[in-house]
Formats: C-alpha cells, structure tokens, sequence
C-alpha cells in the first residue's frame, strides 16, 4: 500500500482499466484523495464494486461530482452506508435518477436529511415505493414542498401513517388535491389534529365519502367551522353518527341548510343536546318532516322557545305525540296560537296536565 501511495498522478492515470481493476481493495484504500480523484472517469468505471465498498469515508465525501456521476448503478449500490453518510449534498444532487433509483433501502434510511432535501424533483418521482417507504420521517419531514408535489400518487400511498403525520403543516398542504384524493384511509386517519385543523378547504372538499369517514373524532373536532362549511352534502351524509357527535357546536352552527337536510334521521338523532341547541333558525326550518320526527324528546326539549316557534306549522303537525308530551312547560306557554291550532286531536290528547 505504502508503494501505490507513492505513486504520483501522473503515474496513477496512466493506468489501464485492467491495472485499476487489478488493484487490491487495501491499496485503492491507501490512495490519497487528490491521487483518487486524479482518475479519469474511465478508470473510475472500471473499479469492481468489492473496490468501491473498499473505499474509505473521506475518499467518498472527496470525489469529485464529475467522476461520481459516472459510477454505474452496481457501483452505486455497492456503497456501504457509512459511504452513503459520508455523501456530500452537492454529490447526492449531482446524482442521476437512475442512481438514485437505484439505491437500496438501507442506502436511501443511511441519507442525510439534508441529502434528502438535495434530491431534485425528476429523481423524486423516479424513486420507487419502498425507498420512500424506508425514509425516515426526519428525511421525509426534510423535503421541500417542491419534492413532494412531484410525487406520485403511488408513491404517496406507499407512505407510512407516521411519515405523513411528521409533515409540517405547510409541507402537507403543499400537495394537490389529486395528491390527497390518493391517500389511503389509514393515512388520513393518522393525520394529527394540527394537520386536520390547517388542511385547506379546496383539498378538504375533494376527499372521498370514505376518506371522511376515516377521520377520527379527535380529526372531527379539530375541523374548523370553515372547513365543515364548506363540506358538500354528499360528505355530511357520510359522517358516521360517533362523528356526528364528536363536531363542535359552532361546526354544528356552520353547516348549511342544504347540507342539513341531507343528513339521516339517525345522524340527527345522534345530536347532543348543546348540538340541536346550535342550529339556527333557518336550519330548523329546513329539515323535514322525516327528520323531526326522530329527534328525541330530550333534543326538542334543549330547542329555546324562539327556535321552537321557527317551525312551521307542517313541521309542528309531524311532531309525534312522545315528543309533544316532552316539550317543557315553558316552550308550551310560548307556542304561537297559529302553530297550537294545526295540532291534531291525538296531539292535543299527549300534553300533559303539568
């Protein structure tokens, strides 16, 4: 080894392929950085792959970008990982998409996360869907919102639950609604509640029934009242009714009229009292008759007297004779004449004489 080292440059690049190919893994090891990168990028193509494992950490973070780029993919997945550590970012960058497609999963888990961030968007989307699957959620977290908008969505549904949940908030609204559409809903459900609460309301609206329903109670309550606002009916319809009851009152308050006939009878059966207190007038009014009738008699009993007047005198009349007996004595008192007078025989006969 003491004796390759002793050679000058100008010896070392007048070897043949074959020489270089002849070397011992010891003495490719032994040369200096400035002897190492003296080699043309032919002679560097034809090291085997057992000399390339064999080089040291500084002569990797030593080789110039010029010769790296040549490396074939065998010699590329040949670095160990204390190799691939030793990388430095404008190496990764120089890389090509084939090498980076080219690494093996404990190559991609070995990157620096400011490796990761140097990869550009064309290797990005050539990068298959166990490598990212095997970055870590700091490498992950490291991309830039140009790398993720470059994935695909095959790509983004290889992803971890928690890869995805170490997004910053910015970074996840970084990806377009085709992106979200594409994650499965095991992912949307492992979105953190700061990540729920911040998702801009035109990727919101493209989710699928599915991926609404897969969002947690904890995700529900995290909703903003913009958010639910802007729901279509189609997803309000698809709210199972532990959902349903998980939404906070202003949420409850912010759905529109059109979206709250949509709802199913057991959905507004599912509504907590504080919930059918925070609906508005005109939210009253425009539910039917279907859905009047399942409200309990505990629901109709939280209506404050004002509420209860916003009825109309068909909905009054679709009152069930239980829910007449339970309204309290004070919504009685304050019925309007015009309402009382349209009530049926038998639901005349269901007030009570308190």
């Amino acid at each position: 080894t003491a004796q390759i080292d002793a050679l000058g440059t100008t010896q070392l690049t007048s070897l043949t392929t074959s020489q270089i190919a002849g070397l011992g893994t010891a003495q490719v090891a032994a040369l200096a950085t400035s002897d190492l990168n003296a080699l043309d990028s032919g002679q560097f193509v034809a090291l085997t792959t057992q000399q390339v494992a064999a080089l040291t950490t500084a002569q990797v973070s030593a080789l110039e970008t010029t010769d790296l780029v040549e490396f074939s993919t065998s010699q590329i997945r040949a670095l160990t990982t204390a190799q691939i550590v030793a990388l430095e970012t404008a190496q990764v960058s120089a890389l090509s998409s084939t090498h980076i497609a080219a690494l093996a999963t404990s190559q991609v888990r070995a990157l620096q996360t400011a490796d990761a961030a140097a990869i550009d968007t064309t290797d990005i989307a050539e990068m298959g869907t166990s490598q990212l699957a095997a970055f870590t959620t700091a490498q992950f977290n490291a991309l830039g919102t140009t790398q993720l908008t470059s994935l695909t969505t095959s790509q983004l549904a290889s992803l971890s639950t928690s890869q995805l949940a170490a997004l910053s908030t910015g970074n996840l609204n970084a990806l377009d609604s085709g992106q979200f559409v594409a994650l499965t809903t095991a992912q949307i459900a492992g979105l953190t509640t700061n990540q729920i609460a911040a998702l801009e309301t035109t990727d919101l609206v493209e989710f699928s029934t599915n991926q609404i329903r897969a969002l947690t109670t904890s995700q529900i309550a995290a909703l903003t009242t913009g958010q639910v606002a802007d729901l279509s009916s189609t997803h309000i319809a698809a709210l199972s009714t532990t959902q349903v009851r998980a939404m906070q009152t202003a949420d409850i308050a912010a759905i529109d009229t059109t979206d709250l006939a949509a709802m199913g009878t057991a959905q507004l059966a599912a509504f907590s009292t504080g919930q059918i207190d925070a609906l508005g007038t005109t939210q009253l009014t425009s539910l039917t008759t279907s859905q009047l009738a399942s409200l309990s008699t505990t629901q109709l009993a939280a209506l404050s007297t004002a509420d209860l007047n916003a009825l109309d005198s068909g909905q009054f009349v679709a009152l069930t004779t239980a829910q007449i007996a339970g309204l309290t004595t004070n919504q009685i008192a304050a019925l309007e004449t015009t309402d009382l007078v349209e009530f049926s025989t038998s639901q005349i006969r269901a007030l009570t004489t308190s």
